[in-house]
């Protein structure tokens, strides 16, 4: 059973998003990702930014906004980011990464924060070429990433591993969880900028989580023979 939809108020002004899933911090704390943008009828570009929400009495309130990404002064857009826990205070997060100026994607972008959300790293390049991605926290450094890989001659859902706390991905190894050769796209591509031809793309929203026996779940949604579905795979993740 559950209890009705409750409204999250946000701080005078703001139009956001959710861009994750809720994060269980220590001391009973939440945290909500969300990314800011723009009313619907204001003419000015967006002010997109990566944020987050906290909450110390179960989700009922929420405040303290936080900057975890902003690219704006800079021309970059830090999309879709997702935050995970790395144990103690210690919060990794991980941006799709856009330029304004070329309206083309960027490698992916990661954070760090020290003090369970408060404050972040600047935002840094990592290897891989991808757009949303969700991360999976291995142990130690080591991290396991499944990320759409909108772009090239195989597209598709992607995971791959880091042994260095997300910095650096072993892209020569990663392996193919949806392979979206011939079928990246609904229709034609539309033209335009990057957000007005996402009405076109055929798979996407990635999604994983450790198991107990240390395999990880992922789930995707795509597009097959006109039809768009779910799907889930097990990934095992082998010994260094």
């Amino acid at each position: 059973s559950w209890t009705h939809p409750q409204v999250v108020p946000l701080p005078e002004g703001m139009v956001a998003n959710g861009s994750g899933p809720v994060i269980e911090l220590s001391r009973g704390r939440l945290l909500l990702p969300i990314e800011t943008w723009k009313a619907y009828d204001d003419p000015a570009p967006p002010k997109q930014r990566a944020m987050a929400l906290f909450s110390s009495d179960g989700g009922k309130t929420w405040g303290e906004p936080t900057v975890v990404g902003d690219g704006v002064a800079d021309g970059v857009y830090y999309w879709d980011e997702r935050i995970i826990s790395l144990g103690d205070d210690r919060l990794f997060a991980i941006f799709w990464t856009h330029s304004l100026a070329t309206d083309k994607d960027l490698p992916l972008h990661w954070a760090i924060s020290e003090d369970a959300g408060r404050t972040w790293s600047k935002p840094a390049a990592t290897n891989i070429q991808g757009q949303v991605t969700c991360p999976v926290h291995l142990g130690g450094a080591r991290m396991l990433a499944v990320y759409n890989l909108r772009y090239g001659d195989r597209p598709g859902v992607m995971a791959t591993l880091s042994e260095d706390g997300g910095r650096t991905w072993d892209l020569q190894n990663q392996v193919a969880v949806w392979d979206a050769y011939g079928e990246a796209r609904i229709g034609v591509a539309a033209g335009g900028r990057e957000l007005q031809q996402h009405i076109t793309i055929a798979f996407g929203k990635p999604e994983a989580q450790l198991l107990k026996d240390g395999d990880v779940l992922a789930s995707f949604w795509c597009t097959q023979a006109c039809v768009t579905h779910i799907r889930w795979c097990r990934l095992r993740v082998g010994d260094r």
